[in-house]
């Protein structure tokens, strides 16, 4: 690109003044013309300065007939390129008026610190300096809609969990993090490693999940972050815990080839390991261990021998009866404890994933195949224990070898859809009560919306809500300034300045809203509709024949309602473009979930179903109910509406557990010829393989009413999206209405079992 000048010139016909800025901002040439001889020196003058340049100027044709009727007086010749900065202007602002000093105006341009003043404007240096300044600042703003058009700031405005990573305005919320910070570090300091839960109060989308991620990336090379989406099944919420603690403990830490849980059990296991033997006699073999763990305790991993070595045998012997004698002096050595922790010094014992899979089925209480348990060399779980002790117990080891490493952070989110369920609301509150009192060295946060805390209080007992709400931090919208900060701040990571795609009145529309995840969403609204003209979503001023259309609408959706109560057949409305991307999204991030480590739970797959099921039954009136039965039975919910009745059950669990429950299933199938019954095993699941659990699979296939189904990929994303969508509606994280979420997702989904049940 050509260097420029930028030339003002005065007079009429021909030059008077003339004022030249070069491309630094510099006035390198202002003359006055007082005769003709004066005109041709200084045009000689201009000539040469101008020569190889583009000349800039506002209305700039003004300027450059000038020049010619000026350079044609004394018969030379004058040609050059120009760019106009009122054409430039109009490309890239919408104003009334284009004149140097309404631009300078709407723009915040000041010379000297002064704005334009009409009184010294008309004084071709003057107007010179103006429009340099002009013209600059249009090149950054053509600049930074070029760059505006390749890249929105504003694309995301939701943390889905901790573990992401968004930007992060760290001005926002500041007090409230130290408050964090300054909790988990009290539970550090107490000698009697006392629990301590914090309730985050905050309405939707006022950022209580980007604090939480906040704090995440501030700890997480220290403290393991635990995070707990909300419990579904009121007759297993600490296995849910329990569970879900499993699976973000397989978080790697950072870009560490370690996970979360493995810096725990080396941390922990290294400090009792040291500790033993400096109490204890010193043997040349322990003398090495203590040497080995003191330089690094994530050498237990890599320094005790060689796989299938029997030094590296010998050396976990000694390990094991150690981390054994610790566990007796905890007074925690019961069975259950006792098996967790031989688990979890296999986990960091075999390196080969496969058994370490094997294993993390194992601390999840599963039975498992008599093979698989000899390979890993643990024996079977007793059965004599419920799932909900089995859990409490796993979380309270894990909290007292936290001791030996930094507080636990169990972080409980997304709760909302408990409002449907007061048995889960009241189980939830005293598991927590549960885990407070029997897991040491932990801080619990609790997530939620003022009106759901209010709601806890007035159904908790004061031993509880004292217990949980002991300390409370409070998230308010931020002010007005703060908000435009942030999305600065987020427009600045791509070179944006953002002062020149939205002015005041922007700023003001953004910013008004409830949330700071609606003022990220309105900023996307105006933003594509300045830089891709997209037209704004409709705000809350209709005419009459809107409203009149709104009313039809909405007299529309309740003849479905009624028709559904009624069980009159009826045609499914069309799906909404956005509704429609807003499912296929869904699908998306569960395709990609799908290959995450998960522990698949029987209880957590019925509660699912069961919050779809009550979130829903009021748009197609449905009974909720279970079989009572005294003999054990596989997890379900039976779900009935005006035409069929159906129990589905969830079966993943291993050998003699499956055969028992699916003998069980297959009894009540039989003498129930009138409902439908469909019980689901997930493709994931290690395979049954023995002759009496296909000939009982099969005998469930052959009967009439009943199927026995391997749940594909397919089917368990859709299935998790069924769930996430609900969730994502009673966490308030989308605008759209229950029922036309519903008819969306039963429409595009419509071979599902599920939507079939629903339709039907």
């Amino acid at each position: 690109m050509k260097d420029f000048i930028v030339v003002d010139t005065e007079g009429k016909g021909t030059i008077s003044e003339i004022a030249v800025v070069n491309s630094s901002g510099e006035v390198i040439f202002e003359e006055f013309v007082t005769d003709e001889k004066d005109l041709k020196n200084i045009l000689i003058k201009f000539n040469t300065i101008a020569t190889d340049k583009t000349i800039v100027g506002h209305y700039v044709k003004h300027d450059v007939e000038i020049l010619q009727n000026s350079f044609n007086k004394i018969n030379l010749t004058f040609k050059y390129d120009s760019i106009c900065t009122i054409e430039l202007a109009k490309e890239l602002i919408d104003i009334e008026s284009y004149s140097l000093k309404n631009l300078s105006t709407y723009l915040n341009i000041k010379h000297n610190e002064n704005f334009f003043n009409e009184d010294i404007a008309h004084r071709a240096s003057y107007d010179a300096i103006f429009t340099y300044k002009l013209y600059k600042l249009l090149l950054d703003i053509s600049s930074t809609k070029s760059i505006a058009k390749e890249n929105n700031p504003f694309n995301s405005s939701k943390v889905d969990n901790p573990f992401q990573t968004h930007y992060d305005f760290n001005d926002i919320y500041k007090n409230q993090f130290n408050q964090l910070l300054l909790t988990l570090n009290e539970i550090k300091k107490d000698t009697n490693n006392q629990t301590k839960s914090l309730v985050v109060l905050g309405e939707a989308g006022i950022g209580k999940t980007h604090l939480m991620m906040r704090f995440v990336k501030n700890v997480s090379k220290t403290n393991r972050f635990l995070f707990i989406r909300q419990p579904n099944n009121p007759n297993s919420v600490l296995f849910h815990i329990y569970a879900r603690t499993i699976e973000s403990f397989k978080e790697k830490i950072d870009n560490s080839k370690y996970s979360q849980l493995e810096y725990l059990l080396a941390k922990s296991f290294s400090k009792i390991i040291i500790n033993d033997i400096e109490n204890n006699k010193i043997t040349q073999v322990k003398s090495k261990i203590k040497d080995i763990l003191s330089q690094n305790h994530l050498s237990i991993y890599e320094k005790f021998g060689k796989d299938s070595s029997k030094q590296k045998s010998n050396n976990w012997k000694t390990l094991t009866k150690m981390m054994l004698k610790w566990l007796k002096s905890e007074k925690s050595s019961d069975l259950i404890s006792e098996n967790l922790l031989k688990a979890l010094l296999k986990y960091t014992y075999y390196k080969d994933e496969s058994k370490r899979e094997i294993i993390l089925r194992y601390l999840g209480g599963n039975e498992i195949d008599a093979d698989e348990l000899n390979s890993v060399d643990l024996i079977p779980w007793n059965n004599d224990y419920s799932k909900e002790e089995f859990a409490l117990q796993a979380i309270s080891l894990l909290g007292k070898l936290s001791i030996f490493d930094e507080p636990m952070i169990l972080c409980f989110d997304q709760l909302e859809s408990m409002k449907y369920d007061n048995e889960l609301l009241m189980k939830f509150g005293e598991s927590l009560k549960e885990l407070i009192t029997h897991t040491p060295n932990t801080l619990i946060i609790i997530n939620l919306f003022p009106d759901r805390w209010i709601n806890f209080c007035n159904n908790f007992d004061s031993s509880i809500t004292d217990r949980l709400g002991s300390e409370i931090i409070k998230l308010q919208k931020p002010s007005k300034d703060k908000l435009i900060n942030l999305l600065k701040e987020r427009a600045n990571l791509y070179d944006i300045n953002l002062d020149h795609i939205f002015n005041s009145y922007h700023y003001n529309e953004i910013t008004k809203l409830s949330s700071i995840r609606s003022t990220i969403n309105q900023a996307n609204n105006y933003f594509k509709h300045i830089i891709h003209e997209i037209p704004l979503p409709d705000n809350d001023i209709f005419t009459t024949e809107e409203k009149l259309e709104l009313l039809t609408k909405e007299v529309e959706e309740l003849k479905i309602a009624i028709n559904k109560l009624s069980g009159k057949k009826i045609e499914l409305k069309p799906i909404s473009e956005n509704i429609e991307q807003f499912i296929e999204k869904k699908y998306n991030e569960m395709e990609l979930n799908y290959k995450t480590p998960y522990i698949i739970n029987d209880a957590d797959d019925a509660g699912k179903l069961r919050t779809i099921i009550l979130a829903i039954k009021n748009i197609y009136n449905l009974k909720i109910d279970f079989i009572k039965m005294k003999k054990v039975f596989p997890e379900h919910i039976k779900i009935s509406n005006h035409k069929y009745t159906y129990v589905v059950g969830f079966l993943n669990l291993e050998a003699n557990q499956f055969i028992s429950r699916l003998k069980n299933f297959n009894s009540i199938v039989i003498n129930d010829k009138n409902t439908k019954f469909r019980l689901f095993r997930d493709a994931r699941s290690p395979k049954v393989k023995s002759k009496k659990t296909i000939e009982e699979k099969e005998k469930l296939n052959n009967i009439k009413n009943g199927k026995f189904i391997d749940m594909d990929k397919n089917d368990r994303i859709i299935f998790e999206t069924f769930y996430e969508i609900i969730s994502a509606y009673d966490n308030k994280d989308i605008d759209f209405k229950l029922v036309d979420l519903i008819e969306g997702l039963t429409k595009i989904y419509k071979d599902f079992w599920l939507s079939k049940f629903l339709i039907s």
